[in-house]
């Protein structure tokens, strides 16, 4: 019965925060372009990554206040050390995994090393901004905000881990479901242990780089790879990266059982 009560408690807290992202969204967009205007380096993707932050950190805010949320001052703990050590684990192995799969050899791919990163717009800088705040909305909406409620929904939090995963996922394109759920299930690994979304949000933006990297982006005019090659990856990647995220989970539960 308590199950129960807690699973409609909090499907009916996430249906009013829906609605309240709606109003909050509404209202931002109009005191924005009210106050500042527009600008030829605000892109739609820019100003809609500072407006979901806004609002997931309203949400925060709000939840951790009625405790029903963890505190906001648990969930920007850096954990530097631990963070950037999983940080170059994960993004090693992507790079790794791609060039193993590519089968091209060093002589091939060593070129491009040179000069990967060359800005194509002058407004570059406002992309990367935008890349670095929307990695950080996304792990404090999905992750601060969305799996400790999805935990106690479900109660477990394995369980609120996957299902977030998931919804993740499904904001993204479905043939990248190979590489961006196992990147969630990895990411959501680290908030179980953690609670902290700035790790979450250094990790995320470790693995998008070596993405960029590999296969190119707005910065990147000359990747290592060919985007054919991800072809090859993605099952590869997803069988690699959710071992990894197991094991780190393992680990760290056995460590703190023994402890």
């Amino acid at each position: 019965m308590n199950k129960a009560r807690a699973f409609f408690e909090n499907f009916l807290l996430l249906i009013v925060l829906a609605a309240a992202c709606q109003i909050i969204g509404s209202l931002l967009k109009h005191l924005f372009f009210g106050f500042v205007g527009s600008r030829e380096w605000l892109t739609e993707n820019f100003l809609l990554s500072i407006f979901f932050l806004v609002e997931a950190a309203i949400l925060a805010v709000v939840l951790a206040r009625v405790n029903r949320g963890i505190s906001i001052g648990d969930l920007l703990k850096p954990f530097w050390l631990e963070t950037l050590l999983i940080s170059f684990v994960y993004s090693s192995a992507i790079l790794v995994v791609a060039v193993a799969c590519s089968g091209k050899n060093v002589a091939e791919i060593s070129p491009n090393l040179i000069n990967p990163f060359n800005p194509v717009s002058e407004y570059w800088w406002a992309s990367f901004v935008g890349l670095l705040i929307k990695a950080f909305q996304e792990e404090l909406l999905n992750r601060g905000v969305l799996q400790p409620l999805m935990g106690e929904m479900f109660s477990s939090e394995v369980i609120g881990l996957v299902v977030v995963a998931v919804l993740f996922t499904l904001g993204h394109p479905t043939d990248n479901f190979m590489i961006v759920f196992p990147g969630a299930v990895a990411l959501g690994v680290v908030f179980l242990i953690t609670k902290s979304v700035l790790s979450c949000s250094i990790l995320h933006i470790c693995m998008n780089i070596s993405f960029d990297i590999l296969f190119g982006s707005n910065f990147t005019v000359s990747p290592l790879l060919d985007s054919a090659v991800l072809e090859n990856v993605r099952p590869v990647f997803f069988l690699v990266v959710m071992a990894m995220a197991f094991v780190h989970l393992y680990l760290k539960k056995y460590h703190h059982s023994m402890t």
